[in-house]
């Protein structure tokens, strides 16, 4: 690992990489269209109200962004996001954003990169799945609006081991559906509509109940979305 490291700063020298933080959002809005259903967080993470909850840093070579990493702040740990160049991601996380402990969220092929500079400890591996409005075929089932109140119930649906990762005011800005058996909240979704991009997010519970969440919710988004994202664990199959 030490050489491995040495060599990436060397790399990252060698090319005069120069890593910033941003607020430009028209400069991060254009790099993170290049793969946009992969950055389909990021894109929401533009939108007026999230920005300000968000820490952006990229790096360029010759003028040029090559890497983009966001830290989303009010969560516990802080979600975090790279996309690009390796030799751009291990600077930006070097020089800009360097948060203590972070969640993160990255394709596989960046591990060895992030590694470099943080120890990254085993997690779920979670798939990234998408429709659009043709795609959609709505299935109606028993699905309820979570409130505030539910804020307890669907942290434990997490069950990611962290005792505050979603705060009250999430659910109470944001769109929040669910499944109860018995009482019991066994799946649930989260939606919005941002950027002509919606974002669904299915936590932990059977897939086909995850699954008949998001088509069972109002996703009145449709009339502003191109697409829907959904994320799930990887084990979380029918």
């Amino acid at each position: 690992m030490a050489t491995a490291t040495q060599q990436r700063r060397a790399s990252v020298r060698e090319r005069a990489i120069e890593a910033v933080p941003t607020r430009d959002r028209k400069l991060l809005r254009e790099f993170l269209e290049r793969d946009r259903l992969r950055a389909a967080y990021a894109v929401a993470d533009l939108e007026e109200r999230e920005f300000t909850r968000t820490r952006w840093g990229v790096a360029t070579e010759g003028g040029e962004p090559i890497a983009v990493v966001l830290e989303y702040g009010g969560l516990t740990p802080q979600p975090l996001f790279v996309m690009g160049d390796a030799d751009g991601v291990v600077a930006v996380l070097r020089e800009v954003i360097r948060p203590r402990v972070a969640y993160l969220a990255a394709d596989e092929t960046h591990l060895p990169t992030v590694g470099a500079v943080y120890r990254i400890e085993p997690g779920p591996q979670m798939v990234r799945m998408w429709a659009n409005r043709q795609m959609f075929r709505p299935v109606h089932g028993p699905v309820m609006r979570l409130t505030p109140a539910d804020i307890v119930d669907l942290n434990r649906l997490y069950g990611l081991g962290f005792s505050g990762w979603l705060a009250s005011e999430s659910i109470a800005h944001g769109v929040y559906y669910g499944m109860r058996i018995a009482g019991r909240l066994v799946a649930a979704a989260i939606g919005s509509s941002l950027n002509h991009l919606a974002k669904e997010a299915a936590y932990p519970g059977p897939c086909s109940r995850s699954a008949r969440i998001i088509s069972s919710t109002p996703v009145t988004c449709w009339a502003t979305s191109e697409s829907v994202i959904v994320f799930r664990l990887a084990s979380n199959v029918p």
